[in-house]
């Protein structure tokens, strides 16, 4: 699952934070890490916890909070781990160096649904990584 992260911190300490990870399609909240946090950092973050995008720039807004979004892991390392056919590396590496960071991100969001889609044709082979970019699936 592909995520956009974020990592809040307190005007009053930056010792303690959160990173919160929403989900790419749906922008709901998906994963919560802290570090450091207090109890009382705690219960103020769950009283009204942000389940989307939107609701965490408002709660950020009204709690002071400095808001900083994690880059999306678009490297190649991590498309090729993610999909997970091991073929033409070095093609399938050159052929991600041309993808638009677009392109990079409707890739790696569209592997897990080509990748159900496969189950539901018994048989039926993953195209090799530089032919899945190449072919677009997740623009059909």
């Amino acid at each position: 699952m592909l995520l956009k992260e974020y990592l809040i911190t307190s005007p009053r300490s930056l010792s303690a934070s959160i990173k919160v990870g929403f989900d790419f399609e749906t922008e709901l909240l998906v994963s919560i890490t802290f570090e450091n946090l207090p109890e009382r950092g705690l219960i103020n973050f769950f009283k009204n916890w942000p389940i989307t995008i939107d609701r965490l720039n408002e709660r950020a807004e009204a709690n002071k909070w400095s808001l900083h979004a994690v880059e999306t892991d678009l490297s190649f390392a991590n498309f090729y781990e993610t999909y997970n056919v091991k073929r033409n590396k070095k093609r399938a590496e050159a052929r991600w160096k041309r993808c638009t960071k677009d392109e990079k991100i409707k890739a790696m969001l569209y592997i897990k649904l080509y990748k159900n889609n496969l189950k539901l044709s018994p048989g039926q082979q993953p195209l090799y990584p530089e032919s899945y970019l190449n072919a677009e699936p997740w623009n059909d």
